[in-house]
């Protein structure tokens, strides 16, 4: 009789801990996911809103060079192409 109840105290103790672990492992998952759920679009929200900031300053703060000469948009190469050389062309001629 002694060994009887040595088993069934031992599969009594390994029952309420599977069911005290498998409780506490649940909890943990739902606070850690209620955690991620509201903090994790405030997060993303933050960082855009410094990456903004620090996007607004740099553009304040960063000296403009218009040194390149705007070209048309609704050109083609070929006559991009061209109208270069043409230039090219009078820069050669006015050095010589």
């Amino acid at each position: 009789m002694g060994t009887y109840i040595k088993i069934l105290h031992i599969l009594i103790s390994i029952f309420a801990a599977l069911t005290v672990g498998v409780l506490l492992s649940v909890f943990i998952g739902v606070a850690s996911l209620l955690d991620a759920f509201f903090n994790f679009p405030l997060q993303v929200y933050k960082n855009l809103q410094e990456q903004d900031r620090v996007r607004r300053l740099s553009q304040l703060f960063t000296p403009q060079h218009n040194e390149t000469p705007v070209e048309p948009l609704d050109e083609d190469i070929w006559e991009r192409h061209i109208r270069r050389m043409e230039e090219k062309k009078k820069h050669n001629g006015n050095h010589e």
